[in-house]
């Protein structure tokens, strides 16, 4: 399909308490404050024009939107308008700054227009925004504000193509649809927020949080506060865990959920340690409770906009949640998926591709024994608990624990982790509790049992080290990946790129590169970074097990975007009202009516359980399930 490029950009009222700064999109769009002040508009090459008043619903009412594709920068709150205020749908949503996501990357700090304008040479915003704090609480404009604000408009459109046709020379065709359906489930959603769960979480949370306090003795500010909870371990003989702040490079108390050393006080043989620790958990991890409660706040306000934001994770390509909601972080089960409920009449079908990040790690690296497991249908992480526990009787069903164990094992480890990051993982995830030497006894089992990802790693390695030289690695068997290789990265079957810009050795202990003929001390902490402008000193590590998780967590990527493109595609054939209203990780999910439900299922199977053509050896499975929820689904 050939671009069809409409450059639309809204300017709006909004106030000190009435802006996006504390509302969703979609509260804004809807709130009965909203006013559109004008609109620069721009079909194709043409002139940028601002249009006002009444010459705004007539364009919107007579103009042929749904032929052309719509740009705008930060294009989910322009379209929000479109489609909410103005009942009018584009062919395409084509946003800027997701493109600016997966080709500019971390390559500079902030993707605003004003900052990629000027990283691209094309100048920044005029007057640097200043047009906008001049009508900030003004409802009705004078001529002089609306010319003004004109202008600064205008150059907005004219600066956000410009900026278009410099990166739809570098982005990937075949993904506009993946750009456009991410910003078309914000703005055309189909999921309602049911409070009754919502309500349910906020309780349960308040609730076992209060318990935990109290079970203390001690004040939940005493609690929160780093320093009198340093004071209050001390009292009880423990001397408080510290670590080297990564932001600040200064000591600082390590109480954070993931520290290993302040976890291991979860196992202090003194009751009150660990009911301290336990209360400081609970005190400080509100994201539970934080969001029942905003979602409740949106619960009232009609369809659920799902925000994701294409590219969001930058060195994989994969979507993550946006929009302060973040659905990719809803755990199975949870009262929060509950409350994604389908309308009246209407089915939530949610499809997950099984263990592809797996999958592709062992195709990749020629792990075939574990493939061929896979393609026969068996349990892999039972296999490798009775490794583990030297049990050859453990089963799923009388086993869990281990069952567990297994499973974590066989998804954390094959990215190189080592011992302490897989006791992090074991807690994280299923509050098991592992000793340290027992934790080394299975990461040094994985790796004897699994040679061929072993060995993968040092090819990896090997690929960085010819990347430092500036040069372009080669493909080493048994290595069976689907991308091209670079001096500076890698390019993907989709045509997107992960690079690894400025790869150089790097002393991290003090945050600067050395070269590469560097003789590091024995104590030293030098390694490979590359830069990363949101990083704190400007770089990012890398190492073999980076790379290996980067490789097949944006390959993976790749081969769910395929499914879910043909799944979004042949929807309208089965139910023209069905839609596709969420991506989260390895897992398209539809609404669709109810009498459509098994042909939905059935398609969504075919495609989910058939190899990409790039990758035509991946033994790729899936589960379908359908329920009223999308906590039902599972």
């Amino acid at each position: 399909m050939d671009l069809n490029p409409i450059y639309i950009d809204f300017e709006t009222f909004y106030g000190t308490d009435y802006s996006l700064r504390s509302m969703s999109s979609k509260e804004y769009v809807t709130d009965a404050r909203f006013k559109v002040h004008g609109v620069g508009v721009a079909v194709g090459d043409g002139p940028v024009i601002w249009l006002t008043g009444a010459d705004v619903d007539v364009f919107f009412r007579d103009f042929p939107l749904d032929q052309y594709d719509m740009v705008g920068h930060n294009l989910a709150f322009d379209a929000m308008i479109v489609t909410q205020r103005y009942g009018r749908q584009a062919r395409r949503w084509l946003d800027t700054l997701g493109m600016a996501r997966a080709i500019v990357g971390t390559r500079i700090k902030s993707l605003s227009l004003d900052s990629l304008g000027q990283a691209f040479g094309l100048g920044g915003k005029l007057d640097g925004g200043k047009a906008l704090s001049q009508v900030k609480d003004v409802r009705d404009l004078t001529q002089q504000q609306s010319d003004l604000l004109g202008s600064y408009c205008i150059d907005d459109v004219k600066l956000t193509r410009s900026l278009f046709k410099l990166l739809a020379q570098l982005f990937p065709a075949g993904e506009y649809n993946t750009l456009s359906w991410t910003i078309d489930m914000a703005v055309n959603p189909m999921l309602f927020l049911d409070p009754v769960p919502l309500r349910q979480l906020e309780l349960d949370e308040k609730r076992l949080k209060h318990e935990l306090v109290a079970k203390t003795g001690v004040k939940q500010t005493d609690i929160a506060s780093n320093q009198k909870f340093a004071d209050l371990l001390r009292g009880l003989g423990v001397e408080p865990p510290v670590k080297v702040s990564k932001t600040t490079g200064k000591e600082t108390f390590a109480f954070a959920k993931n520290d290993e050393k302040f976890l291991d006080l979860l196992e202090h043989e003194d009751d009150r340690v660990f009911d301290l620790i336990r209360a400081r958990l609970a005190v400080k991890s509100t994201i539970k409770e934080t969001r029942a409660h905003k979602l409740l706040g949106k619960s009232a306000n009609g369809l659920f906009p799902v925000h994701l934001n294409y590219s969001g994770a930058m060195n994989t390509h994969r979507l993550s949640g946006g929009g302060g909601d973040n659905v990719q972080n809803m755990t199975r089960g949870s009262l929060l998926r509950k409350a994604l409920v389908a309308p009246k009449g209407y089915r939530v079908i949610a499809g997950d591709l099984s263990q592809i990040e797996l999958r592709g790690n062992c195709l990749a690296s020629g792990q075939t024994d574990i493939l061929d497991e896979l393609r026969n249908k068996g349990d892999v992480y039972i296999r490798f608990a009775k490794e583990i526990y030297a049990d050859p009787s453990l089963n799923k069903h009388d086993n869990p624990e281990e069952r567990t164990v297994g499973k974590i094992s066989e998804l954390s480890l094959g990215y190189k982790s080592w011992a302490d990051t897989f006791r992090i993982m074991l807690r994280a995830m299923a509050n098991i509790r592992i000793d340290p030497n027992e934790a080394i006894r299975i990461v040094r089992l994985y790796r004897q049992t699994h040679p061929m990802i072993a060995q993968a790693w040092k090819i990896y390695d090997n690929w960085l080290q010819i990347m430092l030289r500036g040069e372009t690695p080669y493909m080493d068997h048994p290595i069976n990946l689907p991308i091209t290789l670079k001096p500076d990265g890698f390019v993907l079957p989709s045509g997107l790129e992960v690079t690894y810009p400025g790869l150089t050795r790097y002393d991290f202990d003090n945050q600067c590169p050395v070269p590469r003929d560097y003789v590091a001390g024995r104590d030293s902490n030098v390694g490979l970074a590359y830069r990363n402008e949101r990083r704190p000193g400007g770089y990012a590590k890398v190492h073999a097990g980076v790379l290996n998780n980067n490789l097949i967590q944006s390959v993976c990527r790749d081969v769910n975007m395929v499914a879910a493109e043909k799944i979004r595609r042949d929807l309208p054939d089965i139910d023209p009202t069905a839609r596709m209203v969420m991506s989260v990780h390895d897992e398209s999910v539809v609404v669709a009516r109810e009498e459509y439900t098994d042909e939905v299922k059935a398609m969504m199977q075919q495609h989910m359980r058939t190899p990409p053509a790039f990758w035509p050896d991946l033994p790729v499975d899936c589960e379908v399930h359908d329920g009223p929820s999308y906590g039902d689904v599972k």
